[in-house]
């Protein structure tokens, strides 16, 4: 799966060219832009135009401007209208007009000045700026919905601490008017200082969007009560030191370990020499501390997405200065856990410094460039100063999958600042992070969702019957692991179903629960991911389960196949001698779902060339067996078995050509 890396305050990009290790790419850099600006401290990515994929904003002193996928072409947003330098960037459809916005923080070691700009009326106009506040030494911001209103506030962390004891953490409130009215604030936290960055997540089992923070002090998770009270709990220590440059922790960024367990990533102390991730620890106790690095100099951008296709996200570090270690930098690393349980890392170079000097990074995000996404994006029309429907950045979608990095560009879909250029790199390889896994075919043509919950449920029941003893487990593993790839597939499906439901926010439940039971390694496992599974079903969520999946990732690929040929043959029977045809349906249904699977997972296919023929054979099949489902509903046997046969014949064909 392709990921894109970019890096400032040059655009550079990196494309794939081998492996480092199993499947850890390789990235080749490509200069997209060899001057952002004197500085490059930020890099987003957001669909600017409204054309459905990803572009790159980069932020300069002075400037915010675009890169415009595919062909990465600038067009500058704002020049000489802040106050310099320009510091950090969030997006996010603020006025609630279907078009992306952008806050931005501007002027960050004199006044601080909080706005959002929003576009003109021409696609060629320079945007307009709207002020929100004032905040000195503003560092960092982004969007989530921490006050649990249900609209996302602008959360903003300055770097050093003013007027407080220390920095205020502050969540501005949208307004209805916000071009006119005012942004309300509510403080967090005014603690810590020396707060570097922050990032959000799902701290409790519960709904509630939490802050984690990277602090003088060390990691903080600033949690909300029912109450609405915000409390502060130390998490991580730092690292140690008698100064305050000396210790703490700087950048942060969360993960997920292969057995399914969260982690953070950090770098320490601010602008440190140690790359690290802590691990959970006993309740009421810190976090393990465990040093990937300790050869940065200047480490300052942390981004975790899932690199290699396999469970479990892996950790970039990038940092600015040539450090003390065997590879010198500055330059971009990635660490990848060698255990499931994150005990041990391998280290992997993405860059090192090198002849042009390196890839001294500013900040890393992780971002999907590659994917059209054509049902939920509109483009501008000649003369209308409306797009009418933009994705919001943060929302990642399906194969092939592209990341980014700051500003030099390695194609895996990662975007990188640098403190001297923008850069974008290219690697064949899916990543995830933060990726949203959007389904690559329409989901609601396949069922709706009371089908899918059906289908679920019965094959929850069967996954009880086989998972009651030992013994019933050996002889049915093979079809314990089909049922639940299927019911994982079904989990993404009700999240993103367009159509609401009642288990619509279990459905990442569902799909993580049953994730486990088909992976599992011993009846023990399995056994233990049913209750959960179960649970999810009834509608309980786990708040550590979210609807962005990479669904080339949801199940491996033979136990679904297995699972098509198995409701290929009881379709036959059907065919034959049809009962009720909402039950009957759901076999073709589940076929048509694994296609969606199919369409994503492009491991099989080792001749690049030979993508676009996979893709086809696997709409042809989603196509066919959608069609076969709706025929059966309507009781139209006839024209059931003539797409069910037709789709069986791509199967063949497919089969024939990319079968070892």
């Amino acid at each position: 799966m392709p990921i894109s890396l970019v890096t400032s305050p040059a655009l550079w990009m990196f494309a794939a060219a081998s492996c480092f290790a199993a499947d850890v790419p390789r990235l080749d850099p490509v200069v997209i832009d060899p001057a952002v600006g004197k500085v490059c401290y930020a890099v987003t990515a957001a669909d600017v135009n409204a054309d459905g994929k990803l572009d790159i904003v980069a932020v300069s002193e002075n400037r915010v401007q675009w890169y415009e996928n595919p062909a990465w072409t600038k067009h500058v947003l704002l020049e000489d209208q802040t106050e310099k330098d320009n510091v950090c960037i969030a997006a996010h459809d603020i006025d609630g007009d279907g078009q992306v916005d952008f806050a931005l923080g501007a002027g960050w070691t004199k006044i601080g000045t909080i706005q959002w700009i929003t576009r003109g009326e021409h696609p060629a106009d320079r945007w307009k700026v709207h002020f929100i506040g004032q905040e000195t030494w503003l560092h960092r911001m982004s969007f989530a919905d921490v006050l649990g209103t249900g609209r996302k506030q602008l959360i903003v962390s300055p770097l050093n601490k003013t007027v407080a004891d220390g920095v205020r953490l502050t969540a501005f409130e949208i307004p209805k008017s916000p071009q006119t009215e005012r942004w309300s604030p509510t403080i967090l936290d005014q603690s810590l200082d020396r707060m570097h960055n922050h990032t959000h997540v799902g701290w409790n089992e519960d709904e509630v969007i939490d802050t984690v923070v990277a602090s003088e002090q060390g990691v903080f998770a600033i949690t909300r009560s029912a109450s609405g009270e915000f409390t502060r709990t130390r998490v991580g220590a730092g690292a140690p030191g008698d100064k305050p440059a000396d210790r703490g922790a700087g950048e942060i960024r969360t993960g997920k370990l292969a057995d399914g367990r969260r982690f953070l990533a950090t770098v320490e102390p601010m602008h440190g020499t140690h790359a690290v991730v802590y691990l959970p620890g006993a309740p009421g106790e810190l976090w393990q501390r465990i040093v990937l690095d300790d050869t940065l100099k200047q480490g300052h951008a942390v981004c975790v997405a899932d690199l290699d296709g396999a469970p479990g996200d892996e950790v970039v570090i990038g940092h600015r200065e040539a450090g003390p270690g065997p590879v010198k930098g500055p330059g971009l690393y990635v660490f990848q856990a060698a255990v499931a349980d994150g005990a041990s890392w391998r280290k992997h170079v993405i860059d090192d410094g090198g002849d042009d000097g390196g890839v001294a990074v500013e900040d890393a995000v992780a971002a999907d460039i590659r994917r059209r996404r054509p049902n939920r994006s509109r483009r501008w029309r000649a003369g209308d100063s409306k797009c009418q429907t933009l994705l919001e950045s943060g929302t990642l979608s399906g194969p092939p999958r592209p990341i980014s990095f700051g500003l030099r560009f390695w194609r895996c879909s990662t975007v990188i600042s640098l403190r001297h250029g923008l850069a974008l790199v290219s690697i064949s390889l899916i990543a995830s992070a933060s990726l949203r896994a959007e389904a690559p075919l329409k989901l609601e043509a396949i069922a709706n969702p009371a089908a899918l919950v059906a289908e679920a449920a019965d094959k929850a029941d069967e996954l009880g019957k086989a998972l009651e003893t030992p013994e019933s487990y050996k002889d049915a593993v093979e079809s314990v692991k089909q049922s639940a790839s299927l019911v994982a597939l079904i989990g993404q499906a009700l999240a993103e179903h367009p159509e609401d439901s009642p288990l619509k926010k279990a459905g990442p439940s569902i799909r993580d629960a049953a994730i486990v039971v088909a992976r599992a390694k011993a009846y023990e496992d399995a056994k233990a991911g049913l209750p959960k599974l179960q649970a999810a079903l009834q509608g309980e969520v786990n708040s550590a389960a979210t609807a962005e999946f990479d669904w080339a990732k949801i199940t491996k690929m033979h136990p679904i196949m297995e699972e098509m040929n198995g409701r290929a043959a009881k379709f036959r029977r059907v065919i034959r001698r049809p009962k009720d045809p909402e039950v009957d349906s759901r076999h073709v249904m589940a076929i048509a779902l694994a296609a969606v699977s199919t369409y994503a997972d492009t491991h099989e296919v080792k001749n690049p060339d030979d993508l676009p023929q996979w893709r086809e054979w696997a709409t042809e099949l989603y196509t066919h067996m959608t069609a076969s489902a709706s025929a059966v509903r309507a009781k139209d046997m006839e024209k059931a078995k003539e797409h069910f046969s037709a789709g069986m014949e791509t199967c063949t064909k497919c089969h024939d050509k990319f079968q070892d």
